[in-house]
């Protein structure tokens, strides 16, 4: 089989690189061809597309925001994608019970078991686990207005602190398949597509990236104590929905803001940073609502790991 090695070179501190030389090392003495590219705080070493298109599988070595940058470049050729996790969260991993293991990705790609799950577009820009506009996105763009290699958990608490003092709560609007579901009230609205979240959290606890819909989430609060709370029970798996959080799914959401631009995410990834200079907030800069989004039936490709249950 034809291997392509994605790896991000500040994941895990450094340690997606060792990874990946130890993974090449191991499925060429199996018979496998093997090539390698590599991600970097500047992009991509190459054009990845011919890279990804030559490949009958790709391995993707670091975090989400590495999975999330081969996910823009996988559908076009068909290419399924495998998670060795080595960032801070790994959600994608989480939600296919892929690990570290070197035998499980060996036996992955001896016994190929591939799914094809959906995708999503937000403001024309793929994701493939969530988006969310609000506080939790604003601290992901003060992050990444100071991020300058690898991070920790520890990396978000200044900006979580930050974040807490001017938060980005204001007055939003949802529409789900054209119809009004929320008007201009203030909270956290998350668009999900798998059942991951950061720190357990899972607001969309029934999504499923399978049912070519998209989970929506809405959670009421004017203030962070408010916000908080909603997550400490949508940590601890508690109804949220009879406490006045809105649930609904849908193929098309459109999320609007109103006495000012609010931030949102996609992937744990600020949309217009680049890794550089913030973007400008105002009405439609990049990062910033209004958000159109649209779920993409069966567009990705996934190499499962042996014995999950996601097949």
């Amino acid at each position: 089989m034809k291997v392509l090695l994605v790896y991000n070179t500040n994941s895990g501190r450094g340690r997606a690189r060792g990874d990946a030389a130890r993974i090449e090392q191991t499925l060429a003495r199996s018979g496998h061809s093997v090539r390698t590219l590599q991600l970097g705080t500047k992009g991509w070493e190459i054009e990845p597309s011919s890279a990804f298109a030559a490949s009958d599988a790709a391995v993707v070595i670091g975090g989400d925001g590495t999975v999330h940058a081969a996910s823009l470049v996988a559908p076009l050729s068909s290419t399924p994608l495998y998670h060795f996790p080595t960032g801070t969260e790994n959600l994608f991993a989480r939600a296919f019970g892929m690990s570290r293991s070197i035998p499980a990705l060996l036996a992955a790609l001896t016994h190929p078991r591939v799914i094809e799950i959906d995708s999503a577009r937000c403001n024309d820009r793929s994701f493939i686990i969530m988006c969310s506009a609000g506080p939790d996105a604003g601290v992901i763009h003060r992050l990444s207005r100071h991020r300058n290699g690898s991070i920790t958990h520890l990396s978000y608490l200044p900006h979580i602190l930050a974040e807490a003092a001017r938060p980005s709560i204001a007055p939003l609007s949802i529409e789900a398949d054209g119809r009004r579901i929320l008007d201009a009230r203030p909270g956290l609205a998350v668009v999900a597509n798998i059942d991951q979240y950061a720190m357990r959290i899972n607001p969309a606890s029934r999504a499923s990236p399978t049912d070519g819909l998209l989970d929506v989430v809405f959670f009421p609060a004017a203030s962070v104590a408010r916000l908080v709370g909603w997550g400490l029970r949508a940590r601890s798996r508690l109804p949220i929905e009879k406490h006045g959080a809105l649930y609904t799914r849908a193929s098309h959401v459109r999320i609007l803001s109103h006495d000012r631009p609010v931030p949102y995410q996609l992937d744990g990834e600020a949309p217009g940073h680049d890794g550089a200079a913030s973007p400008r907030a105002a009405f439609g800069a990049p990062g910033f609502t209004p958000l159109e989004v649209s779920v993409c039936p069966r567009s990705l490709r996934v190499l499962l790991p042996p014995g999950s249950a996601s097949a």
